[in-house]
């Protein structure tokens, strides 16, 4: 009984998946920043564009200048490969498979817990075909976090080095595509070498081989390590004299110069609120409209508050806390002193971010409180033989989180799994300067703009 349905829901899976795939496909980018800047970097990065060949204006210039770019290079690529604008699509498609994959991989989790608890959170199936890069950006985060859960809970780990390396390798992915949770990436990058160093000297048979080993060979590496994840914002600091230019900040009394200052964008019913009041409130959805989560989070006025706000889906962010709260209680694996630990510092860091009520910037905090349900469900103690249990267990969850994913499939405008029926004659805000640029320059048919 168990198999059969487990297979059905494998074969579900697949077939939202390859919806998905469809979708990207077939999808025109139809949203603001895809035109405002985003499609312009990948177009500059595929050599569809020479520099000096189009200029934006002068804030969107000093983005190219200073902003980590890696998600609009891999969009170049794969424009240029396919020779098509859509092809953009399928890097938010891909990092959507790799978190799938890679929770399978680290954490065992089945392929269809993950792909319907995770489409359930409508943020997260809103970027899976979408131009930005938030997706790829919070999939490394948490990929990272998932490897290095690993080594906090077995430094002896066989294969650690190999995990320290993904550690690092998607830590270098949220440092390269975005400002955002740069700080939350190198935290969980320093306490995992941490963890291993404090491992080994607390298992050491000798001094001299734990300082030739530390001292010659892993700290080196880790110097290396960090050095790739902050490449972009030291040769800002060297080259234009702001680790995050274009934005002008002031970090303990010393300024960092820039054309912009950091925006920061919301409801002005909240506006006055501290930040972790506002954050709160998104992911609840306190006052927010229900069934209407799109990928910018907008909303017609500054005064509603939807404007920026919610995409979790305020109940099913209960259900998931709920959730959360009693596997810890009926828990004993040997990851109970560290997820609770490791979701505690996180919330910290997200709720007190700056712009973090606009939910897609901080998404992989939702991804990993769903994945942390689903590592607690699949390994729930330690050596008591209950895998055909937690098997039954983990189905029937993957049930609950397809009957959330059902509502917000069914009931969110736009269609998280349908592709908009548009094409370029019919994006708004055609007075965008790369979209006419586009069409009069790069568009296949050469068609004008009326």
């Amino acid at each position: 009984m168990i198999r059969v349905l487990q297979r059905l829901l494998g074969g579900l899976a697949f077939v939202v998946l390859g919806l998905l795939l469809g979708k990207a496909v077939a999808q025109f980018p139809p949203y603001y920043d895809d035109w405002w800047y985003h499609l312009l970097f990948a177009a500059r990065h595929g050599g569809l564009v020479a520099m000096g060949d189009f200029m934006a204006d002068s804030r969107i210039e000093a983005r190219f200048t200073g902003m980590p770019q890696l998600a609009e290079m891999i969009q170049g690529w794969l424009w240029v490969t396919f020779g098509n604008v859509k092809a953009v699509n399928f890097l938010g498609y891909t990092s959507f498979l790799a978190l799938v994959a890679g929770l399978r991989l680290l954490w065992r989790l089945p392929v269809y817990y993950t792909v319907f608890a995770m489409l359930a959170i409508p943020i997260v199936g809103a970027h899976v075909v979408t131009v930005k890069n938030d997706l790829l950006h919070n999939v490394c985060l948490v990929l990272a976090v998932a490897a290095a859960f690993k080594l906090y809970c077995r430094p002896d780990h066989p294969r650690r080095w190999w995990l320290v390396g993904l550690v690092a390798l998607m830590g270098v992915g949220v440092c390269h595509t975005k400002y955002t949770l740069v700080g939350a990436a190198l935290l969980v990058y320093l306490t995992t070498l941490l963890r291993l160093g404090w491992y080994d000297w607390q298992h050491r048979t000798a001094l001299g081989p734990w300082l030739k080993r530390w001292g010659l060979v892993v700290i080196p590496l880790a110097v290396v390590g960090l050095v790739l994840m902050a490449y972009p914002y030291l040769k800002n600091a060297f080259v234009l004299g702001n680790p995050v230019y274009p934005y002008h900040v002031q970090v303990l009394g010393i300024n960092f110069p820039g054309p912009e200052e950091p925006v920061f964008v919301s409801s002005t019913t909240i506006y006055g609120a501290p930040q972790p009041v506002r954050w709160l409130y998104s992911i609840i959805e306190f006052g927010v409209r229900p069934f209407h989560w799109e990928p910018e989070v907008w909303a017609a006025s500054p005064g509603d508050y939807t404007f920026r706000m919610g995409g979790f889906f305020g109940a099913y962010v209960f259900f998931q806390l709920g959730l959360f709260a009693l596997n810890l209680l009926r828990t004993d694996s040997d990851g109970r002193r560290w997820i609770p630990l490791i979701m505690g510092v996180l919330t910290l860091m997200v709720a007190c971010m700056h712009q973090s009520h606009e939910l897609r910037y901080v998404m992989g905090w939702m991804m990993l409180l769903v994945a942390f349900n689903g590592y607690m469900i699949m390994h729930p103690s330690v050596g008591r033989g209950l895998g055909r249990l937690s098997s039954w267990a983990i189905t029937v969850l993957a049930v609950y989180c397809l009957g959330w994913f059902l509502v917000v499939a069914g009931f969110n405008q736009p269609n998280p799994l349908l592709p908009l029926a548009i094409d370029h004659t019919q994006v708004e805000r055609t007075y965008l300067g790369f979209f006419r640029y586009y069409v009069d320059r790069l568009h296949p048919k050469k068609e004008v703009l009326p």
